[in-house]
């Protein structure tokens, strides 16, 4: 079994190498996205109980008239909601500084002129050493002529400054800093005007600062996603709002509740898939739906011609020779049936991913990933 981790090193989304498991064993694999499954393929293998069969000590053949494919994901993750998001809810400068702590709709703007010195501070954030914030305001200039910038500062010594720049622009835009704290200071959230004079006026709403390192408590997904932002811009916010995608606001406060599945509802899923005949031996890819079938099956021999070497359930196989009438067989094909099936859409889920089938064979299971480095 193959196991992967996605510590992403790039925001390239690429296929990885088939994970195939042993006879009847679980496909096992890591995943932080919810994407479609490139391929699964279970295996079809009729089985035999060991022993020699004879007329008066028959050994029946099991084979499979459709095939059951579960799918489930183990996971630790959690979300605080107490701990969501300390929200920027202002109309002036003034009612800027004094945003405190609240589940309140964000659609007031601040308009002030930001010059490159003072600008709007969203104060009342005490960072907590190492741990991991995501800082975020949607801005516009109503004269954009230049820059603006955004910055997140410990405004006494030692200073630590983390900033990002956009293009000045009449229409609304988001700007976010993943910050991690080097030390338990207050820090303020400032909008600046680059330049050093002629400032324009600059409108500012949905200020948000969340400590991800609370938010996700009892698990090092923060870390993971600031390593993701480090390595490439804009992945570790993607993934944030991929496992996260409503506003702050549609989540209930005071809870904590585990996440890990595409759906969240916790559970996995099971899919039903009949064939509509009897197959002993082959593939289903049920991501496309393609049965294929090497092998045929009767229930009950009556001198049919057939390839060598067949199973019987009451001979033992001899060369040049044919089973005994009324026995059970199953014999290879000389080309394979191929049968259209109607296809399945399955999910990654986020974390440890199982898929299994219950028939006997391999099970193949392709997907997409973030790039990822093999870790078991």
């Amino acid at each position: 079994m193959a196991l992967y981790h996605t510590n992403v090193l790039d925001n390239a989304i690429k296929a990885l190498p088939t994970v195939a498991t042993a006879q009847g064993s679980v496909a096992s694999f890591e995943t932080d996205l919810t994407e479609d499954l490139i391929e699964v393929v279970c295996e079809i293998q009729y089985s035999q109980a060991s022993g020699t069969p004879t007329p008066t000590n028959p050994i029946p053949i099991t084979v499979y008239n459709e095939i059951n494919v579960g799918q489930d994901a183990n996971y630790d993750y959690f979300i605080d909601f107490n701990q969501l998001v300390k929200n920027g809810n202002f109309t002036t400068t003034s009612d800027w500084i004094n945003a405190s702590s609240s589940f309140t709709v964000l659609d007031n703007v601040g308009s002030f002129v930001a010059n490159s010195s003072t600008g709007g501070i969203y104060q009342n954030t005490n960072f907590i050493e190492n741990h991991i914030y995501l800082l975020k305001a949607t801005i516009k200039s109503t004269t954009p002529t230049n820059k603006i910038r955004l910055c997140a500062n410990r405004q006494v010594a030692p200073y630590d400054m983390t900033e990002i720049y956009s293009e000045s622009s009449s229409d609304w835009q988001t700007l976010y800093i993943f910050k991690k704290s080097s030390y338990s200071a207050l820090y303020s959230l400032r909008v600046l005007d680059m330049r050093t004079s002629g400032f324009d006026a600059i409108e500012v709403k949905n200020v948000t600062c969340s400590d991800l390192t609370q938010l996700f408590v009892g698990s090092t997904l923060a870390e993971e996603i600031y390593a993701m932002e480090q390595q490439t811009a804009g992945s570790g916010l993607a993934y944030f709002e991929n496992i996260f995608p409503n506003e702050y606001y549609d989540y209930t406060a005071s809870t904590i509740e585990t996440i890990g599945t595409a759906n969240n509802d916790g559970t996995g899923h099971t899919y039903n898939i009949p064939f509509g005949q009897n197959v002993a031996k082959g593939t289903l890819n049920v991501t496309t739906g393609v049965l294929t079938i090497t092998h045929g099956y009767i229930s009950s021999y009556n001198g049919e011609s057939i390839n060598e070497p067949w199973v019987s359930s009451i001979d033992e196989y001899v060369e040049n020779t044919n089973p005994s009438t009324g026995a059970e067989v199953v014999y290879p094909l000389t080309t394979p049936t191929i049968i259209q099936l109607d296809s399945k859409t399955l999910q990654s889920l986020l974390n440890e991913n199982n898929i299994w089938c219950d028939t006997n064979g391999d099970t193949e299971v392709k997907y997409i990933l973030s790039v990822g480095k093999l870790i078991s």
